[in-house]
């Protein structure tokens, strides 16, 4: 019976008498069932619990078995009735033991491959690659300078060695160090007797940690010394930056091998129709995949990561775990017998050197190609400088494969080269399977099949295996088969919901930005359409609810999972949020200060300063089929009476929202051709024109329409007063207030004004003291604006014209490029960021450089902060550092993105004049300008949709050479440049801005090329023409800074009168800004003293700004003045007497 089961054995057992000796005997119930002739023949039925209902039929499923066990080429087969997915009917299916290749039959190649890979590549990649051996060079010179003592000085080897504390298995590698520094002329080397001493040069060293093959040198250095001196297990390498993997992976020749790679990946599925599937052994931490499953879609390919390395295999799957087209997989080569014949291309990238047996690896790995598929091999021609303190590090220098061992393995593995690649250290073979392969014929196998049985119960599916499961007792492990076959769809990992508190605090904050409630802890913040907006709002909605976050962890661990356990719980002081923003309408019409952005708009348009004299303003233009005039005016009106700022003026150096204006009345001018020149005329007037801020109103809308009803409409709204935001509420509201007058709009409770002055108590000083600690850090490393090539001197140009090149990407391109951005884990705004700055780059003197970004932030502290108009305009310094490739430059500048919006505290303007005070300058002006209005709004900006269809614009900036704005519109996306005309005339403007659309819609149609070397993505244009500027006297050293020993009566006057502007003293050799002055009041303080008769101009202010500096320029320039009045003296009496000489010549008498 059964062990301690008295039910199952009674059920089991049976008692009966013998018919034949009347004995009680005991019977078994096995399960199986029969039948009994009469001739005596016993017929087995198979088992009762082996029989199904499929289809309406009952089948006995060992019926099924021992036909199948009877065809020839059929070692074992068992069959299953599996359910069907997503429904409880079920299907047969059999799962089969092949014999032979008798059901087998050969495999076919996909008749669209190309007959020649090579066809896929480039004949060569680029040979101009940057040498990282200096970079390396750079690093260990550092490094022998922070560890050893007296490395200047000539020692031998030896010394070196034992101060250092090099342990016995590195003294190679030691030696190996010196040798590179003193080739790269880093140090020096001789040698007395049989010993070599040898000495660093200098103690000028590259910083390690700005160089493009490590970012963080200077963290790697004591672990490298640890594991050097034996103080550590070489094996910590590969947590850092010094891992072979990464490190090869930075190398300029790998690079330029793996855009080449990519781009043949991406054609080759464009030629099949499909995504390809793409199979990479020995994949270690998923570097590589995590590149191209970046740079390639699903829709292109889809990837297995494959590791013999458990370590490594679990370090992938964190790695690529936001991919959905890969599948990471532990296990070794000759265990893969699910994905024999699988790919189309094969991946070994630099694996065959380190096989003891490279000719097996290689005919194993051709088990997983598809016939005629491809098998890509890496190898490393030459160990690179790198790898002295990585590869070699970890283990003795390996030895590397030649050209010859490698064609001879190919040819023994049955591979036939088709194109070879090589740059520099790294070798790129492209090969050809040329192995018959034998598949099961499933076909064969059911027409077998169906001479035996009846259609009913031949089986659908048919799955082929090495071997079948066993039970512990010999039998066929039914529940196992079970498990191993059912739809794939179910054994899929279901998406984990948000569990944690912090996981729901994040979900919810996730789904007020983004508008969805199907978040999942793996949800990616960049994939559901994250930018660095939304990344900001994220952090101050998450400190309401008391966490701190940090943007860096957002953009660097954006799952919501790994984000929200980033998150830090606050203390009750910690937590308290921004004050609310509390209306307060008693105050309303009284003046209040203009920000710091609309303070420098004002300075920029008065005179005396270079690109001056002009307003910052938007210009478009509008067609309407028809114009009621009227109502037009009744929507206007509405719109005046609802927003305070379109009733706002600068009076006094302050802005102020006046009570009561005239009624807006359209200026509409009648013209028989509303094309002609007199409308093209009023049209370039206006977007040309500069009010006078004190007067009502600062913008203009005119018309000119024909007789027929269809109109132009100008509208020109001025910066200082509407930010872009509040340009896309003014054109909302016009458009809805125009279509249906008796519209009723929400209430708005707040104004602008409250806004400002709720801004002046919100920032703490801690907090902005700290943010200026930032940026006075960054001055030294900031890079100078786009050295462009200008037609003109900025110095010389006042009053301005701006001129624009636009264009667009479609909505299906742009779609594309925000997919790709997603994947790669980047905003779209940085994306255009990084694309206006790799052009602009390229066209320039210089390749680093800074842009001034454009922020239109609106902390969320009302309900209505959204829909009032004002100038919440920030402005950004962001540098550019170009890196090897697209990507990794594009990664580079988010990052830095990043932590500068972390410190946007305070404003460009305030780190422009900081920047001009360290290089004692008259003021540092970043003139290229980046304007994002992606994210800021929900609405469709300026759509050709609605009833006002826009048909051109202009805008233009005091001090600015070259603006470029970025907006969604009706799905695509539309790109303006606006340049000074003088500076960046066409066709030059043109040739840039193409330059910059044609690399978008690269980037957007062609993955590959995020991978691509810059300088081949985005080429130096030749023979470009550029006007060297003349230096202006104020950039002379001497004339900014004069000598102090001003008239101590001037000095005094200049004191009491800035007293009395700033209603704060300040001392004679105190900076104006550190004593509290603003540019307005600086601009009121020239007034001043120009009324006490100071010869002055405002930009004299900025030049020497201190009483003491200021007053010695004034008595320079008054000796300068007397010298001159002197030399016009001189010069007008010599010219007097000569009008005498001539007098009297012409009147003497004439003689023949």
């Amino acid at each position: 019976g059964y062990w301690n089961d008295e039910p199952r054995t009674a059920t089991q057992f049976v008692h009966a008498v013998c018919p034949d000796s009347h004995q009680i005997q005991r019977w078994y119930r096995t399960g199986d069932m029969g039948c009994y002739w009469p001739d005596g023949t016993l017929e087995f039925l198979g088992r009762k619990d082996n029989q199904v209902k499929v289809g309406g039929h009952r089948i006995e499923l060992g019926e099924i078995d021992a036909a199948l066990n009877r065809i020839q080429g059929v070692r074992h087969g068992v069959t299953l009735a599996t359910e069907l997915a997503g429904s409880r009917d079920k299907q047969l299916e059999c799962v089969v033991v092949l014999e032979g290749t008798t059901l087998c039959s050969q495999l076919k190649s996909d008749p669209r491959l190309p007959q020649d890979y090579a066809t896929l590549f480039e004949m060569q990649p680029n040979t101009d690659i940057e040498d990282t051996g200096s970079q390396v060079a750079d690093f260990l010179s550092w490094h022998l300078l922070q560890t050893l003592p007296n490395s200047l000085q000539s020692q031998p080897l030896a010394k070196l060695a034992q101060s250092y504390g090099v342990c016995a298995p590195y003294l190679e590698l030691f030696k190996q160090w010196w040798q590179l520094l003193c080739s790269r002329g880093q140090a020096t080397t001789e040698q007395q007797g049989a010993e070599h001493y040898y000495q660093l040069v200098s103690q000028s060293s590259v910083q390690p940690q700005t160089s493009a093959l490590c970012t963080n040198f200077s963290q790697v250095s004591p672990l490298l010394q640890q594991i050097i001196t034996g103080q550590a297990a070489p094996s910590v390498i590969l947590e850092t930056d010094l891992a072979p993997e990464v490190m090869l992976f930075k190398t300029p020749a790998f690079q330029a091998l793996l855009s080449h790679t990519i781009k043949a990946i991406s054609s080759l599925a464009e030629q099949l129709c499909r995504p390809i599937v793409l199979i990479e052994t020995e994949a270690r931490s998923g570097l590589l995949a995590q590149h191209i499953c970046s740079a390639l879609g699903p829709e292109k390919v889809y990837y297995y990561a494959l590791d013999s390395s458990l370590s490594f295999t679990q370090r992938a799957a964190q790695r690529l775990q936001r991919f959905s087209h890969v599948t990471i997989q532990h296990g070794s080569l000759t265990h893969l017998d699910t994905l024999v014949g699988q790919a189309d291309v094969v991946l070994l990238n630099n694996v065959l050197h380190r096989q003891t047996n490279p000719i097996d690896y290689l005919q194993h790995s051709t088990r997983l190609l598809k016939p005629e598929a491809m098998l890509l091999v890496n190898e490393m021609a030459s160990l690179p400088e790198a790898s002295l303190i990585s590869a070699q590090v970890l283990q003795q220098a390996p030895t590397l494969l030649s050209d010859q061992q490698l064609a001879t393995h190919f040819e023994l593995a049955k591979l036939y080269l088709q194109h070879e690649a090589l740059a520099t250290e790294q070798r790129l073979y492209v090969l050809r399977n040329q192995r018959v392969l034998l598949s099961p014929d499933s076909s064969q196998l059911s027409a077998k099949l169906s001479s035996l049985l009846p259609a009913y119960m031949v089986p659908k599916r048919f799955t082929f295996v090495e071997s079948l499961p066993l039970t512990t007792n010999g039998k066929v492990d039914r529940k196992a088969l079970m498990e191993s076959t059912r739809d794939t769809s179910r054994q899929q990992e279901q998406s984990q919901p948000v569990r944690t508190t912090k996981e729901q605090i994040v979900a919810q904050v996730w789904q007020a930005l983004f508008h969805r409630s199907d978040l999942q802890a793996d949800s990616d913040f960049f994939l559901i359409g994250g930018d660095s907006l939304l990344a900001t709002r994220c952090m101050g909605e998450l400190r309401k609810q008391g966490y701190q976050a940090d943007l860096t962890a957002l953009f660097s661990h954006p799952t919501l999972s790994q984000f929200a356990a980033s998150l830090i719980e606050m203390t009750a002081d910690e937590s308290s949020p921004l004050a609310p923003l509390v209306a307060q309408p008693s105050r309303r019409f009284l003046p209040f200060p203009m920000t710091e952005v609309q303070q420098a708009y004002w300075v920029g348009r008065q005179s005396g300063f270079a690109l001056g004299e002009i307003s910052s303003q938007f210009f478009i233009e509008f067609r309407a089929e028809q114009l009621d005039v009227e109502r037009f005016n009744q929507a206007m009106n509405r719109l005046i009476q609802r927003h305070d700022m379109l009733r706002a003026v600068v009076r006094d150096h302050q802005q102020q929202v006046l009570i009561q204006v005239p009624a807006f009345t359209l200026t509409c001018h009648l013209l028989d051709d509303i094309d002609g020149f007199q409308a093209n005329a009023l049209r370039d007037a206006l977007a040309h024109q500069v009010k006078n801020s004190a007067l009502w109103p600062l913008f203009t809308v005119e018309a000119v329409s024909a007789s027929h009803g269809e109109a132009r409409i100008f509208v020109n709204l001025d910066n200082m007063m509407l930010d872009g935001l509040s340009m896309q509420i003014f054109f909302s509201e016009l458009q809805a207030l125009y279509h249906n007058p008796d519209l009723v709009l929400e209430e708005l409770a707040i104004t602008f004004r409250d806004y400002v002055e709720w801004q002046q108590q919100a920032v703490t000083e801690q907090t902005r003291s700290t943010a200026k600690k930032y940026w006075l850090q960054r001055l030294a490393d900031l890079p100078a604006p786009p050295a462009l090539p200008l037609q003109s001197d900025p110095n010389q140009i006042h009053k301005p014209k701006f001129i624009r090149a636009a264009g667009s990407l479609s909505p299906q391109e742009w779609q594309a490029l925000k997919k790709l951005a997603a994947r790669h884990q980047v905003t779209p705004s940085a994306l255009l960021i990084n694309a206006y700055a790799s052009v602009l780059s390229a066209w320039s003197d210089q390749q680093a450089l800074t842009l001034n970004l454009t922020l239109f932030d609106r902390p969320d502290v009302h309900p209505n902060i959204g829909q009032i108009m004002g100038d919440f305009t920030t402005l950004l310094l962001l540098a550019w550092q170009p890196d090897q490739h697209w990507l990794a430059s594009l990664q580079r500048l988010q990052h830095q993105l990043v932590n500068d919006l972390k410190h946007s505290q305070v404003s460009a303007v305030w780190v422009m004049r900081e920047l001009a005070r360290q290089q004692q300058r008259t003021s540092a002006t970043m003139p290229v300008v980046f304007t994002s209005a992606l994210g800021t709004s929900e609405r469709d900006f300026l759509s050709d949709s609605g009833w006002l269809k826009p048909v051109g614009g202009l805008s233009q900036t005091p001090q600015v050479w070259l603006d470029h704005q970025v907006y969604e519109s009706s799905g695509q996306l539309c790109l303006n440049w606006d340049a000074v005309e003088e500076l960046l005339p066409q066709p030059l403007l043109e040739q840039m801005f193409s330059q910059y659309l044609s690399l978008l819609q690269t980037l957007a149609t062609q993955p590959e090329s995020w991978s691509q070397p810059l300088n081949l993505l985005v080429p130096a244009p030749q023979g470009v023409t550029r006007l060297i500027p003349s230096p202006s006297k104020l950039d002379n050293h001497e004339a900014i800074l004069p000598p102090v020993g001003g008239d101590p009566v001037t000095i005094l006057t200049i004191r009491e009168q800035f007293q009395q502007i700033v209603n704060v003293p300040i001392s004679e050799r105190e900076n104006f800004f550190d004593a509290g002055a603003n540019s307005l009041q600086l601009v009121q303080l020239h007034a001043a003293l120009h009324s006490l008769a100071m010869p002055l101009s405002v930009t004299d202010l900025f030049a020497y700004p201190s009483p003491a500096l200021l007053a010695a320029w004034l008595s320079k320039a008054e000796k300068v003045d007397s010298s001159n009045e002197a030399l016009k003296s001189r010069q007008q009496r010599v010219s007097d007497r000569k009008a005498n000489r001539r007098q009297r010549a012409t009147s003497s008498p004439h003689i023949d």
